[in-house]
């Protein structure tokens, strides 16, 4: 199935100076610990030192009080910043509301050059569930939240649920997606309803550990990565095998239409 989204807008490119731009963390800095590889920014600063610019940052402009915040591409900023940077460059505007920025800079930070990892893509979403009051409830829709993250509604929305068992025993929101979890089962032990969620957080942490060597044995030789997985398994290696069968249909038939060129719906 074709996904739909609402057309994407024209970017308006101006030039800048780097003192021009500010910095908003708290808002638009991806929820990554540690917030910054310097590594990334060395090899950024090495490329500027060959007098090779970046590609385009894209900032914010804020309506109140007309300055430039970086939304995307904090690593490129301390690459400049780094090499002492003069020169104008060209920076992609983005034009609207702070609550929308927020969305943008979500989406964007978790599909870039260095992408989130599962549990930081689900401390994203918490952190985007978090802007919620009783008076005009969540701020962002499930949908906003599912495509800024990078995780299921579903997950989206049992942290609602979570968010508003916490609201109730006067917890606070802020922190991990993990912590707000430990917070919860203080008070009440997990239910059965929830033992996806479960899962799912197990496999999140699973893949941090150990996913990109499974991915890349597969790549290398999955006849081999089949026998250690047969090895190591034992007498759950039907089990596993068939759930993983069942999961592959599932994702063939999600994929209709996948490899479309996919507009960012924030813009």
């Amino acid at each position: 199935m074709t996904q739909q989204t609402p057309p994407n807008r024209k970017k308006k490119t101006v030039q800048v100076k780097l003192d021009d731009l500010h910095l908003n963390e708290e808002d638009f800095l991806p929820k990554r610990e540690p917030r910054y590889d310097e590594h990334h920014i060395h090899e950024l600063a090495e490329i500027l030192k060959r007098q090779h610019k970046l590609d385009p940052m894209t900032v914010w402009k804020s309506p109140e009080d007309g300055k430039f915040y970086v939304v995307s591409g904090h690593h490129r900023y301390r690459a400049y910043r780094k090499r002492k940077w003069r020169s104008p460059f060209k920076v992609q505007v983005y034009e609207g509301s702070l609550n929308k920025a927020r969305l943008f800079a979500s989406y964007s930070n978790a599909r870039t050059v260095l992408p989130l990892k599962p549990s930081e893509r689900a401390d994203t979403a918490w952190w985007l569930v978090t802007f919620w009051d009783e008076g005009s409830g969540y701020l962002y829709t499930i949908d906003e939240t599912s495509k800024a993250s990078g995780v299921s509604k579903r997950q989206v929305s049992y942290m609602r649920k979570v968010q508003k068992a916490l609201f109730e025993q006067d917890e606070l929101l802020d922190g991990t997606w993990q912590e707000a979890q430990l917070r919860l089962r203080e008070y009440e032990p997990p239910h059965h309803a929830d033992e996806d969620e479960l899962v799912n957080t197990q496999a999140a942490k699973l893949d941090e550990e150990i996913g990109s060597a499974i991915a890349s044995a597969g790549l290398q030789s999955p006849r081999a990565l089949g026998m250690v997985l047969a090895q190591r398994l034992g007498g759950q290696t039907r089990a596993v095998f068939d759930w993983m069968r069942s999961a592959q249909a599932e994702m063939d038939e999600s994929d209709e239409g996948e490899g479309e060129e996919y507009d960012c719906p924030f813009y």
